[in-house]
């Protein structure tokens, strides 16, 4: 099991800006090459080859025969982000406004130990560079009220004014420099330059305290930003322990799905079609030609059932953890389940010995959706599919230890099987 390295990747990787940077170098140590987009491409059949797109989505490829073998999943997690100008100051302290970004469970944000990471747009000689920054240790909070203060709590649950109970505590007010001009001497320290260099910056909080494994016999793990990054690091270390073969298996892990992709490196942008326009062109076949006879399984963390709110899950279609993969169906499209392309996925179940279970959420509660009904207006059969998890969207979310290798495994063979298939 490669529990360990999963949970280093975690660690790693507390914003999609990071999680791009970890899993390229792990890709660099596989063997794959680096290719540009704006720079020709020469690609050679057997090579493996990856090109990012403004650091937080990734394709990553080998090329082989003209069936394409695609799993795609996202690089972003729900949470918050800093506004533009975000240090102010209230009642003695200095505070960071927050705007919200996707759904996150706000109540779990509250009193946690939390960090600061992102990326910030640096002057750097006569242009403009932007550098990775993370904190790692905490240095924000959200704090609660105290029940005497908050009475019907535990009736009526947590609630949050988004806009006026969302500040997170910096620090106290200990000089008279200006709330700007403090939090971008903050940043400018730890990245070891002047003030003056800041300019604009994209961070996030997030919890500082790793990934965990817990259980009696470490059955599950917890961590924050599981939805989706155990999607993407199951889906590079399929397509790096694929076996070559007559297809060309491909990975696309793209930023922003939590906000609706709509951006230039998410689903709805051209990222991912030039690519295969280029693949297409390097197999000396016109794209229209090989979508039609290529596959994508579309990976994304699936609700797992959780006992003790029962009456909010389909009777018939109750994942549990540590049970196998998760394939996802709904009527309305919002997962696609294309029956071929799940039959093809079953037999590769039965032949690697993998349990595989169904997901459909209850008629009565809206369904959500993931990056395969966009990716699949290319032309392309589809499944949607996943590991389950509990408390999904949560600052800490929790997985089965023992589904990660089945997972794995089964893309991994979506990737390796017979292009007769």
């Amino acid at each position: 099991m490669r529990t360990t390295s999963f949970c280093q990747f975690l660690d790693r990787s507390p914003t999609p800006w990071h999680a791009g940077q970890a899993l390229a170098e792990r890709l660099r140590r596989a063997g794959f090459v680096e290719v540009k987009e704006p720079e020709p491409w020469r690609l050679e059949r057997g090579w493996g080859y990856f090109v990012q797109r403004d650091q937080s989505s990734l394709i990553a490829f080998r090329l082989g025969g003209p069936k394409l073998r695609l799993v795609t999943a996202h690089t972003d997690s729900p949470g918050l982000r800093l506004k533009p100008r975000a240090p102010h100051t209230s009642g003695g302290y200095l505070r960071l406004s927050v705007e919200i970004y996707g759904g996150p469970i706000l109540a779990t944000w509250s009193d946690r130990d939390l960090s600061l990471a992102g990326r910030v747009a640096v002057r750097e000689g006569k242009g403009i560079a932007l550098k990775l920054i993370d904190f790692r240790v905490p240095i924000l909070r959200l704090p609660n009220l105290p029940i005497h203060i908050n009475r019907r709590v535990n009736e009526e649950g947590l609630k949050l004014d988004k806009q006026n109970q969302l500040h997170l505590l910096l620090q106290p007010l200990q000089d008279h420099l200006s709330p700007l001009d403090r939090f971008k001497k903050l940043l400018a320290d730890r990245l070891g330059l002047p003030p003056g260099a800041i300019l604009s910056w994209e961070l996030l909080p997030y919890e500082a305290v790793p990934a965990a494994v817990w259980g009696p016999e470490g059955e599950f793990l917890a961590s924050g930003r599981l939805d989706n990054l155990g999607s993407c690091f199951a889906a590079i270390e399929a397509l790096i322990e694929a076996e070559e073969g007559e297809t060309t298996p491909l990975v696309a892990l793209l930023d922003h799905e939590e906000v609706g992709s709509m951006s230039h490196k998410g689903a709805e942008s051209d990222f991912l079609s030039t690519v295969l326009q280029r693949i297409a062109a390097a197999l000396g076949k016109p794209a229209a030609e090989i979508l039609p006879q290529s596959a994508l399984l579309s990976a994304d963390m699936a609700h797992a059932f959780n006992p003790n709110f029962p009456d909010r899950f389909d009777p018939d279609h109750r994942p549990l953890l540590n049970r196998g993969v998760v394939f996802k169906e709904n009527a309305g499209l919002r997962y696609m389940a294309d029956p071929w392309l799940l039959g093809f996925a079953i037999t590769l179940c039965e032949a690697q010995g993998i349990p595989y279970q169904f997901y459909v959420q209850r008629n009565d509660i809206p369904c959500g959706s993931t990056i395969g009904p966009i990716a699949s207006k290319l032309g392309l059969r589809t499944l949607d599919l996943g590991m389950p998890l509990l408390a999904m969207h949560s600052i800490r979310e929790c997985m089965g230890t023992h589904d990660l290798e089945p997972f794995i495994r089964l893309l991994s063979a979506f990737f390796s099987a017979p292009a007769t298939s």
